[in-house]
């Protein structure tokens, strides 16, 4: 007899979203607001941009790890 395994959710989606959404918010504010707070929040956008990617890299790194052992 097999044992039936159970099916687990990947995360993925949920990541995704996050992703997604935050570029919906983050273009819909900046075309609402002033020209002034746009320059402001370009260069913020950018730094936080760069830190956001380097998360995701390492947590895409950390899923493919577990995924090989």
């Amino acid at each position: 007899m097999s044992k039936k395994t159970k099916k687990t959710k990947s995360s993925n989606g949920l990541i995704t979203g996050l992703i997604v959404g935050g570029a919906i918010t983050g273009v819909a504010g900046m075309m609402l607001s002033s020209e002034d707070n746009r320059k402001k929040t370009q260069k913020i956008g950018l730094q936080a941009g760069k830190v956001g990617l380097k998360l995701a890299q390492k947590l895409l790194k950390k899923c493919k790890d577990k995924k090989k052992t």
